[in-house]
């Protein structure tokens, strides 16, 4: 038997340590988990240009792929037998050419789950369990992905209609996205989940269908690959279209404002401008105005309020600018959020929505419910540096024909979305 005498001689100690070295770089860079969030990635080259990917499926596989491709648009085809209408998908010929597709290429995972699809939706559901764990077995990499309340509590049995990965090849730093796996019904599990099989590359996600009567969000993704043999993909949040979430968040778990510079006051410096919120004005059933309370400047310092006709059944805020000057940014987008959720408010309420109608005055409405008494104001801006004067009218000329040249070539990159939530300024 062993003991530790073994290791009382330094240089037997040496060796049995070399061994386990040796051993450990052979065997470690093999091994990897069996499931773990994907990993956001890039393809940029180190030289320029993008980086090669070893990734390169055979013609007959590709040649498989397109023939599938032709098979998952029958999905999207119906037609009417006895005033029933029946997808394309369901015939029992698309079974029969999957069958032969599956045939010409056995273990071939995405094909595999393709019949397995078929067979489930047509009353076949042992024959579908088979097909699906023969697809999972047989693939390089299994994606997943978690539909959630507001609460991270799983959703179980929605159906998302379509779900396409792009499968991304690089070869000769020649860059090819047209490889997408296309999934068609599938239904979250008792864990939120859904699962595809995939190759093993750099992904990108094509597309996701809503689900019916659900509104969501995820995080901004853009390139991922997996470390592991299962990967999850960011969870999506779900809530019913329609209706006020009951759920809070914060900022760092919103997609919109995750990476935005925020405020829980009502000022907040982007760049070389402050951006601070002077008055509120919600307009009340009888048409009248009632302020918020605070407000730096004087009410003859602003815009004269618009006239309304609709506010027995439209809610109207308006929210004025107190600085910077006009000429000092120029905005790209503006979204509204319900400060509690962190959604945007058109997604659950009825006709609501936001308009710029003049230099540093915003319009939000809703139609017959009333917009939540606290928000987020999102703005994506250009922030203008002031230049300073020139002696010369034609070097002073020239700097803003330059600035009107950038700005007309996208060339203000500093896109900022600048969250202001003013609280309790929303009169009711």
């Amino acid at each position: 038997m062993m003991n530790g005498s073994l290791f009382r001689s330094p240089k037997l100690r040496l060796s049995a340590i070399a061994i386990v070295a040796v051993i450990a770089l052979l065997v470690l860079p093999g091994m990897r988990a069996e499931e773990a969030p994907v990993v956001r990635t890039s393809l940029e080259g180190t030289f320029g240009g993008w980086r090669n990917l070893s990734f390169d499926p055979p013609a007959e596989e590709l040649a498989i792929l397109e023939a599938c491709e032709a098979i998952v648009t029958k999905y999207r085809s119906s037609y009417h037998v006895d005033n029933e209408s029946r997808l394309r998908f369901d015939d029992h010929s698309t079974r029969e050419e999957l069958e032969e597709i599956v045939k010409r290429k056995p273990g071939f995972f995405y094909p595999q789950h393709l019949l397995a699809t078929w067979h489930r939706r047509n009353g076949d559901p042992e024959m579908a369990r088979k097909l699906f764990a023969s697809a999972f077995e047989n693939a390089p990499v299994i994606l997943s992905q978690r539909y959630q309340n507001g609460e991270d509590a799983p959703i179980e049995g929605l159906t998302i209609p379509e779900f396409s990965i792009e499968c991304n090849r690089v070869q000769n730093r020649s860059i090819d996205q047209s490889l997408r796996l296309q999934f068609i019904d599938l239904t979250t599990d008792s864990n939120g989940e859904i699962k595809v099989p995939v190759y093993e590359t750099v992904y990108r996600l094509s597309s996701r269908s809503i689900p019916q009567g659900y509104s969501t969000e995820m995080p901004r993704l853009g390139f991922f690959e997996a470390e592991s043999r299962v990967g999850q993909i960011p969870p999506v949040t779900a809530w019913k279209s329609h209706s006020r979430p009951e759920f809070k968040r914060d900022a760092s778990e919103s997609a919109i404002l995750s990476e935005a510079t925020g405020t829980q006051g009502n000022q907040l410096t982007v760049g070389p401008n402050m951006f601070r919120i002077g008055r509120v004005a919600r307009a009340q059933s009888d048409g009248a105005y009632a302020m918020g309370e605070d407000d730096p400047k004087s009410t003859d310092a602003y815009p004269p309020l618009p006239e309304l006709a609709n506010t027995a059944f439209m809610d109207h805020v308006v929210v004025d600018l107190a600085s910077p000057a006009s000429d000092r940014y120029e905005i790209s987008e503006i979204t509204v959020l319900d400060s509690r959720t962190k959604i945007p408010v058109q997604d659950f309420q009825q006709a609501a929505g936001v308009k710029q109608t003049a230099a540093g005055r915003f319009h939000l409405v809703s139609l017959l419910e009333k917009l939540p008494n606290t928000i987020d104001l999102v703005l994506d801006v250009h922030s203008f540096c002031r230049f300073l004067p020139y002696d010369d009218p034609r070097r002073q000329e020239r700097a803003m024909d330059a600035r009107r040249r950038d700005v007309h070539h996208g060339l203000f990159r500093g896109w900022t979305s600048c969250r202001l939530e003013f609280r309790d300024r929303l009169p009711r």
